[in-house]
């Protein structure tokens, strides 16, 4: 990354991820794939990558305190936003290829959206299979494909238009675990067995400006690699780009479905 001042840091995390991209992704996931995952009360589930908590709150709330949730994450910011929340969730910094958790330790592993940013994949799934009891559930969910994602395809589309196919294909790589044989044979590395499913969902910005320049998954994939300038130039195009997925009200909503990974614990 360069040293140049006028080239945008990857930020820290912090409540503006929470408040706005949250909300407009990742908040309705969690419980369904906690109900997938036949959580129940009493039950222990670890949410692997799991932000500042959307998915482990749901499994929180699911097992009840009787039961016990771990929410792990290499991120200390991620992690400070979500120990704000009143919340029997268990808060740990650590990677999803070394879960903080001792063997057969949980009913259910979870992760949602945190898949395709792991380095070793193939780690992660042995891990989620360490820690999760024999026969125990585990549910990976990961954005789809770009081709399935009309709205982040325009987006891709325009990124490059404006600055190169290198860029594009950095925004898109984030897309390529939705492939139902990627993911299996990142599961398969791994140890596992598992079947894919393509689950329908949405996603809803309360602008395009929010999309893109308070969205913070944007400086996660293109910090560092576009200028503020450039970010300007993005943020203007896509009000144009966009247009298709603009309501009356003007939020931004298109389709965002996920692609579903299942499987039992060995």
């Amino acid at each position: 990354m360069s040293d140049s001042p006028n080239l945008i840091p990857r930020p820290p995390l912090s409540r503006k991820y929470d408040g706005r991209f949250v909300p407009a992704i990742f908040g309705p996931w969690g419980p369904r794939l906690v109900a997938d995952a036949r959580l129940g009360l009493g039950q222990r589930a670890v949410d692997v990558g799991c932000g500042t908590g959307a998915l482990a709150l749901s499994a929180a709330s699911t097992v009840g305190p009787e039961g016990k949730v771990w929410g792990v994450d290499s991120s200390p910011e991620m992690l400070a936003v979500a120990r704000l929340r009143p919340s029997t969730v268990e808060w740990l910094e650590g990677r999803a290829e070394a879960l903080p958790l001792p063997d057969d330790a949980v009913d259910a592993s979870l992760s949602q959206f945190a898949m395709m940013f792991v380095e070793d994949r193939p780690a992660a799934f042995r891990e989620m299979a360490r820690v999760t009891r024999p026969g125990g559930e585990i549910r990976v969910a990961v954005c789809a494909t770009l081709d399935e994602t009309p709205g982040y395809m325009a987006f891709a589309d325009l990124l490059g238009s404006l600055f190169g196919d290198d860029i594009r294909d950095r925004f898109a790589r984030t897309f390529d675990l939705g492939r139902p044989e990627r993911l299996m044979e990142e599961a398969a590395a791994g140890g596992l067995s598992c079947e894919t499913r393509l689950w329908p969902g949405e996603a809803q910005f309360a602008t395009t400006g929010d999309l893109v320049s308070a969205e913070p998954a944007f400086a996660w994939l293109l910090g560092g690699l576009l200028n503020r300038d450039q970010f300007g130039r993005l943020s203007a195009e896509s009000e144009a780009i966009l247009a298709p997925w603009r309501r009356e009200d003007g939020t931004c909503v298109f389709e965002l479905p996920a692609r579903v990974f299942s499987a039992r614990s060995p």
